[in-house]
């Protein structure tokens, strides 16, 4: 009895080693496939991100060759798209400062093609972009010779950082340097984003940054309050700095781009999410006076700041004579 139990025993136990070893056996075949199947899943992720930016490389070559290809073309055949090239004009100063008035305004004389949306070509960018510098303006210079017209203006305010980046890349290129009264900038400002202090900020250092090329010879300062009191005189002004004749063109500027853009009716409130609507229905209307806005829009809190921030640089701008407004 005691030998048939101990065989009972002894079978139970080797069933259970034979029963171990292949969960064992199991285990190490399961772990090995999860780890191939990990392997695996990585490789294809992997690969997957190395094909697509070697197809975005080979996308950005061909773009930038089919650019370069018809703009060497043009450069090499067309006297005309030389000069063009020879002759950007370049719109710089801090946003809200009547940027946009001064590009429709020149864009509306026979000579100018008027490039509606900022390019930011000068500006560095935080994502990879697609376009070399040279091909960013070779787009521009291609646009704008499909037009039929002698030359181009473009405006991105914040090139007012990066004038000796055009001038370096475009040597004979003419700037517009337009500034305006701050206080009626940064109200403007605050209507868009809502942050007085920031726009007074914004104000200073933008203009600090145009100030070391006003004595230029390729820069003319333009005051937006000029354009608004004497519209011919400053106009023919610019015209003259540009190398071109007055042009009653320029009169209807508001009229000119209906077949280039979509004409606003509805502008919105102006403030916050609908600013950018109002303000391109704002650039479709006549020209209108926007001087001293800030009286009934700034705050005597925004008054005080304003005068601690940027109070001297106001007046040295020639848009008062103390503090003491």
């Amino acid at each position: 009895m005691y030998r048939d139990l101990l065989n009972v025993v002894n079978r139970w136990s080797d069933n259970i080693k034979r029963n171990i070893h292949i969960g064992l056996k199991v285990l190490r075949e399961e772990g090995l496939f999860i780890i191939i199947n990990k392997a695996i899943a990585v490789f294809k992720l992997r690969y997957r991100k190395l094909t697509k930016r070697l197809r975005e490389k080979v996308k950005k070559l061909r773009i930038n060759v089919l650019i370069r290809t018809r703009w060497i073309i043009l450069y090499t055949l067309r006297t005309d798209f030389r000069y063009m090239i020879y002759n950007p004009v370049f719109i710089v100063g801090c946003g809200h400062s009547g940027t946009t008035l001064l590009l429709r305004i020149v864009g509306a004389h026979h000579s100018f093609h008027a490039i509606l949306d900022e390019s930011y070509t000068f500006q560095p960018s935080q994502k990879p972009e697609i376009l070399s510098l040279s091909n960013k303006l070779a787009l521009i210079d291609l646009e704008a010779f499909r037009s039929g017209k002698k030359r181009w203006v473009e405006k991105t305010p914040m090139h007012i950082h990066y004038i000796s980046n055009i001038l370096q890349s475009r040597p004979k290129s003419k700037i517009l340097l337009i500034i305006r009264d701050g206080r009626d900038v940064v109200v403007s400002i605050k209507r868009r984003t809502g942050d007085f202090e920031a726009g007074v900020k914004r104000w200073i250092d933008d203009n600090k940054a145009g100030e070391d090329w006003w004595n230029h010879k390729q820069v003319l300062v333009v005051q937006y309050e000029s354009i608004i009191e004497k519209f011919n005189e400053t106009v023919t002004s610019v015209m003259n700095f540009l190398g071109e004749e007055f042009s009653e063109q320029c009169y209807i500027f508001n009229l000119l781009y209906a077949d280039r853009e979509e004409m606003i009716s509805t502008p919105g409130s102006g403030f916050g999410e609908s600013h950018d609507r109002y303000r391109k229905w704002q650039a479709q209307q006549p020209l209108f006076n926007g001087r001293g806005k800030w009286m009934n829009e700034m705050t005597p809190e925004e008054n005080q700041l304003f005068k601690t921030m940027a109070g001297e640089m106001l007046i040295k701008y020639g848009y008062a004579e103390d503090n003491n407004w």
